[in-house]
Parts: C-alpha cells; structure tokens; sequence
C-alpha cells in the first residue's frame, strides 16, 4: 500500500465530495476477475499504481489493468496512474494521465451536501460462487456502522488511535 492510495481514496481528488461512487479492490487480482468488476460498476475513473510490492515480487499492476480494460465491454474515460518511481514505472496509454501531474494541477474545490443515503462504495464478494456480487453502501449507513463497531467491538473513544495493517483493498474504502 502507498500514500498516495490513501490519498486517491479519500477527497483531495474531490471526487468522492461531488458524489461520486467508488471501488477498492485488491491488487492481486487477475485481469478476468477484474473486467468483472469494471463491467459491473461501470467507472468513469480507474485509479492503479504501476505496480504493487510485495515480500517476494513486484506485482505489475498497470498491465494487469490494461488487460482488463481489453476483456471489459465498458470503456473508461481515464486511468490515473501512480507511477513507482525506483520500483518499476510503466509507459502511460492514450487514457492513461500521471497522478502527481493531476495532483499539481488540481485545484480544491467545495465539497456539496448529500443525503445519507447517497451511495458511497460498492463492495464486492469474492465470486466464488459465480460472477462477484456488489454490494452498495450508503454513505450514511457505513458511517453508522463503523462509529458503532469502534466503540463496540475494539472499545474505541474519540481522541483514541487505531491502527491496523492490511491490503487497502481488503477493506472496501
């Protein structure tokens, strides 16, 4: 996992603020089982690393995608690309744009009310069973249910710190 994962996962995009619905998925996952996944929740958007890093090799990630976007009948607008730089960067297609340009041209913008029952993520299911099942959370709903199993389930007070380590993708946003 890397910073700038967080970072795209969370608002300086300002994408999530306007509304927009998003997907985390593990790296690991295979081209197939990933235009899966881009079929069925139809992104405008992907955000990839170059590649992922783990104890024993490094994961090619953007050609993992591309291969995706080739198996998958919905077409993307955009690919943002983190590239690792020192690790293993990779040449950037027509759809492709460079997160650290995008992050140096971006502008803030306001954030707009939205009801708690607007959508926020989609989390899938394995697929083991079949075709992955999404399964859509609102954004009220996620925010009910995680306030109540920190203070529940892990005795979690405001002003207390958590911390746990995991593949982002293993966590749904």
């Amino acid at each position: 996992m890397i910073v700038d994962q967080i970072l795209a996962n969370k608002s300086p995009l300002n994408i999530y603020d306007k509304g927009a619905v998003h997907s985390v998925v593990f790296g690991g996952f295979a081209s197939h089982e990933l235009s899966n996944r881009i079929d069925h929740s139809t992104p405008k958007v992907i955000v990839t690393a170059s590649c992922g890093v783990e104890p024993t090799r490094i994961v090619p990630y953007h050609p993992i995608l591309d291969h995706a976007l080739k198996l998958s009948k919905h077409k993307v607008e955009n690919v943002v690309v983190v590239q690792r730089h020192g690790i293993e960067e990779c040449e950037l297609g027509p759809l492709d744009v460079d997160f650290d340009d995008l992050m140096k041209n971006s502008k803030p913008v306001e954030a707009i009310p939205l009801p708690s029952t607007h959508p926020h993520y989609i989390l899938y299911t394995s697929g083991t069973t079949g075709l992955p099942k999404g399964v859509l959370r609102d954004t009220g709903g996620y925010a009910t249910a995680l306030k109540l199993s920190m203070e529940k389930f892990y005795a979690s007070s405001p002003g207390d710190v958590f911390w746990t380590a995991s593949d982002i993708g293993w966590i749904g946003t």
